[in-house]
Order: C-alpha cells, then structure tokens, then sequence
C-alpha cells in the first residue's frame, strides 16, 4: 500500500498525565493535516494545537516530562469536548494515521472518544503507520523519537509537546521513506504494531491492526510480515 493511496495524512501525537488511558488524561493534542495536492503530491493545510483542560491538578512529575504547567492549562486549555469535535472530522475517511509509538496515543484518544462520544464500541478503522515500527526494524537500540531524529539526521525537535513532536515524526517518516538502502517502508510496515512478548499486548486491540512480538533483532518486523504474506 503506498501513501499516495491515501487523501490525507494525519500526523499527530500526544501528551498525558500518565501511562494509563483509563485513569490517566489526555492534556496535550498536536496534529498536522497533509492533503494530497492535483500533482499527487501531500501539501499541509492544517495543524491543530491544543491543551486539554480536565479541571484536574497537574503534577511536578508531569511538568518536568511535559513542560505543561497549571498555569498553561488554566489559560489555555480546552474541554476535551471541544477539541475531540474540532479534531475528529479530520480523521474520518480515506485518511492514513501517522504516530510515533502509535499504540499509545491511540489507545488515549480512542478512550477520549468513547468518553465524549458515549460509545463503548467507538474505535478508528483507519490504516496505520507507526514511524516508530520503521526505525526499530532498521536500527540498533534505543528507540526513541530523539533517538529517529538524531540517527536519521532530519530537522526536528522532541520537545515532548504534541505539535513539535508530531512535525518531528512527520520528518521522521519522510527520512525512513526515501532511505533507497531499505524497501519501501509504507508498503510493508501499514497497519503493523510490536510489543514485548515479556509482557504482551495492551490496550485496545484494533481488528486490522497486525501486532507482532519482536525480540529487538534487526529486520525482525519485516520477516514477519513477508513470512504471513502481507
């Protein structure tokens, strides 16, 4: 499956209270929207920009990872009611979701769906490219964004806000796309997610998703794949 396949691409990420998207807060929600232009090419034409404001306390812990006070949520902050319906529209349809690590932020924005939409049932059907499957595949220990960014030699910057984060993981995706030493990654690694065999899957489990245990060995993901035919 290649990404021109796709009208738009969805960029996003997230930033929480915590680990847990059942009792833990969605505070953070950067998103950039690519729209495929006449010559097929993805152009951007929207970012979303938002903090979330449950009417809860914001921990010294969760400053220190986020670099989101109070005092920035009191100000700016909306009612994840709000944001849901200005964000939401734009993931329906023949629309590729693109995040970092993926199985996290959607595990907390399917659960902030449910929330605000009142439906156990709710969840995204959209297809999926995690950039993060990509550069655990082809790279050595560690994983993380950072770790992409620096690695791949791409402008960005993890700053641990959404929107910076979500720019980043779009570069990211651009670099591990057009690296000429591996396969195409967008056609090998849609709707692919891996997790620690020690500990197994968690969260909401996505019926077309495809979650594979990995070890960490190199290509690992990819012999997967072709080894299931996909």
């Amino acid at each position: 499956m290649l990404l021109e396949d796709y009208d738009k691409i969805f960029v996003f990420d997230t930033e929480t209270t915590g680990l847990d998207y059942a009792t833990d807060f969605l505070i953070d929600f950067g998103a950039i929207v690519y729209e495929k232009n006449q010559e097929g090419r993805f152009k951007e034409t929207k970012e979303f920009n938002y903090l979330i404001n449950h009417g809860i306390e914001i921990t010294q812990l969760t400053t220190e990872l986020t670099g989101i006070t109070k005092e920035m949520i009191d100000k700016d902050g909306l009612p994840l009611e709000t944001v849901l319906k200005k964000v939401a529209p734009y993931m329906v349809g023949n629309v590729l979701l693109v995040a970092y690590n993926a199985t996290f932020d959607m595990n907390f924005v399917i659960a902030a769906l449910r929330k605000v939409f009142n439906d156990n049932a709710l969840m995204l059907d959209n297809d999926i490219l995690d950039p993060y499957c990509i550069f655990k595949d082809r790279y050595k220990y560690p994983h993380r964004l950072e770790n992409a960014i620096t690695v791949l030699g791409v402008v960005g910057e993890n700053s641990h806000r959404a929107m910076d984060d979500a720019r980043a993981t779009f570069e990211v995706l651009k670099a591990l796309v057009m690296d000429s030493r591996f396969e195409r990654p967008d056609i090998n690694y849609v709707n692919t997610q891996t997790y620690n065999p020690k500990y197994g899957t968690s969260g909401f489990i996505l019926p077309h998703v495809r979650y594979i245990p990995t070890k960490g060995g190199k290509n690992e993901i990819l012999a997967t794949i072709k080894r299931l035919g996909h």
